[in-house]
This record gives C-alpha cells, structure tokens and sequence, in this order.
C-alpha cells in the first residue's frame, strides 16, 4: 500500500507553523476531499516531516510513500479547524438556506422569493424588484420600504452579524 504525505507552512498567530497530513492507500483530490487518517502541527517543516514518517512506520501494510502537493495538508487543517472553503482562495460553498418557516410569508411575498431561500437568490430578488419598486422607475416610496424592510428581514436572519459590523455614519445626511 502507497501512504501518501503533505506537508505545507502556515501563518498563525505566534508566527508560523508546519501543517502536516498522511493518506493510506488513497490520494485526496480537490473534487471528492476525503479528512486524513493522520494530521498534526509541527514548529517547522523538518519536525513535521519526522511526524509524518512517525505515522507511516505506526500503519500496517505501507510499504511506500510519496509526496503530494502541499494544498492538501492546507485543505485538511482548514477542513479540521471548520474553516471554509477549505481550498484558499477558493469562493464560499454554498451560503446559508433558510425554512420558509422562519420569515412570514408576506415577507417572501414582497420580494417574490420561494425556498430554497439563499442570500444570493435574496439580493437578486432585492434588485429586480428594486426596478420596478424604485420611485424613480415608477413605483411609490411606499413600496420601496416595504421592499427595503423585507430584505433587511432576510439579510438579519442569514447574516446575523452583518449589520453589527456595518461602521455608522459619522453625521447624518
């Protein structure tokens, strides 16, 4: 059996560290990412390459090993710390559903949403009803807050923190 190893250099908050995953008989792939049987962290790359040799002469049945792309011990402490994505540089997975359940449904009314319900599926929804809505584009002001509190509605229930880390204007307008 072939034990697949990463080791990669990773900032953290008292400098940097060394990351280090080993894989038994299979090599992770970016599309199907499976955890490793084996992960630590090292204070340099050469203790955490001595780890990871450690845990090949521990499994039964490796009989070689190899090196594969640094990304993949990355992947696999951002997987085991929760971070997503997992992939630096990647974009977010998917965002946040929420039940219909949890917003009235004259509020989903008024955006002319239907679940899945997504915060990007919301704001898309916000702006084209925002053209026909908008005082400008031949609705009534009316119209617009109530559109205007529907997405603050939604927004608060998939992003609870945004609006607490919004700065506040300084004067008003």
């Amino acid at each position: 059996m072939i034990g697949r190893w990463s080791i990669a250099e990773v900032p953290s908050r008292s400098g940097r560290r060394a990351v280090w995953s080993v894989w038994f008989g299979r090599k992770p792939t970016r599309e199907v990412f499976e955890p490793s049987d084996a992960r630590g962290e090292s204070t340099d790359v050469h203790s955490a390459r001595l780890a990871a040799f450690a845990a090949f002469s521990r499994a039964r049945g490796v009989t070689r090993w190899a090196e594969i792309d640094p990304i993949y011990a990355i992947a696999d402490d951002r997987q085991a710390r929760g971070v997503e994505p997992i992939y630096p540089g990647d974009k977010r997975r998917t965002a946040r559903e929420i039940a219909p359940r949890e917003i009235e449904e004259d509020v989903l009314d008024e955006l002319g949403l239907t679940p899945p319900i997504t915060l990007e599926r919301a704001r898309a929804a916000y702006k084209a009803r925002a053209l026909e809505c908008h005082p400008d584009r031949g609705g009534t002001h009316e119209q617009m807050l109530a559109l205007n509190h529907a997405f603050a509605v939604v927004r608060a229930v998939l992003e609870p923190n945004a609006m607490a880390s919004r700065p506040r204007r300084s004067s008003p307008r």
